[in-house]
């Protein structure tokens, strides 16, 4: 079977080892990694639209050693994104890019050990979200340097689990990347650049209010977010103004588009963690009967 050739909108991962494996152990393992790519996709998107979901679909699938091509789907595009008919596209290039740029630099460095080793990985995925943001025209926030150094070593901690002879490789048109055993990332020393009590987070989210607070100047309001409820600081005070004044109005079911920022607030041996929710930005009102399209990448 001839090797599959990534296109711009996908991309391969191959789980490469020279002795026999168990099947189960080998798809495990290969699906672990694929998670944690999964989920730094889904980072990224969060700064971009809350609505978009990314899946992965199984293109192609080698058993020389498991090779394995897959397709990026991406789900809900909102209709202010579908002003641009390139945008499906554009979203796919920084999430194969993305994915690209981390491993990079995890088969570059076997050690990383400098809070600016993470912001050059966080800078140039930013740069290619706030051109999302201005070539379509809608708000978009930034992944924390944070986030890429979570995830970072939550890679490294599963290549480390591999055996000496094994490795993951990564294609795209964009570039290939191997990762093997031996990457060191120096989480506490980074932590510490970046400050040991708090780091920011900054994402567009819905959250749906569950209870409002129509007394105080800064209101805290309680939020259902991610199946919990959360309270939350509004800090927007032109649309808090323009609620109290019955401008602007809620009906029962609406959720709110939002810039969100959470704060992590820590102690000095990251032992212990609080998390602070502040609504930054209110964005619009969001009525339970808006719904969202369905497109495929590379349609």
């Amino acid at each position: 079977m001839a090797e599959p050739k990534p296109t711009e909108l996908s991309f391969e991962l191959d789980y490469l080892f020279e002795t026999e494996k168990n099947i189960f152990l080998a798809f495990e393992t290969s699906q672990d990694l694929y998670k944690s790519l999964h989920h730094f996709d889904k980072q990224i998107l969060r700064n971009i639209h809350p609505d978009i979901i990314v899946e992965y679909q199984l293109e192609s699938l080698e058993y020389s050693s498991l090779k394995s091509g897959v397709a990026q789907i991406l789900k809900s595009i909102p209709d202010e994104l579908l002003k641009d008919p390139s945008i499906k596209k554009i979203i796919g290039f920084l999430l194969v890019k993305a994915k690209y740029w981390l491993i990079k630099k995890l088969n570059d460095s076997s050690t990383i050990d400098s809070k600016a080793e993470i912001e050059s990985v966080a800078d140039k995925i930013n740069n290619e979200i706030r051109s999302i943001g201005k070539n379509s025209g809608i708000i978009v926030t930034t992944i924390s340097t944070l986030s890429v150094l979570n995830s970072l070593s939550e890679i490294a901690d599963k290549t480390n689990k591999l055996a000496k002879k094994e490795s993951y490789e990564y294609k795209s048109k964009f570039g290939n990347a191997i990762l093997k055993k031996g990457i060191f990332v120096n989480k506490p020393k980074i932590l510490s650049e970046l400050g040991q009590k708090s780091e920011t987070n900054e994402t567009k989210e819905i959250v749906k209010p569950k209870k409002v607070d129509l007394l105080s100047e800064l209101s805290k309001w309680d939020f259902i977010y991610n199946g919990k409820t959360k309270q939350m600081r509004i800090e927007d005070k032109v649309w808090l103004e323009s609620f109290h004044r019955r401008e602007t109005n809620l009906a029962s079911g609406d959720s709110l588009q939002v810039v969100l920022r959470t704060t992590f607030s820590h102690n000095s041996n990251y032992t212990k963690t609080t998390i602070n929710y502040d609504i930054i930005r209110v964005i619009k009102i969001i009525s339970p009967e808006n719904n969202g399209l369905q497109l495929k990448i590379g349609e």
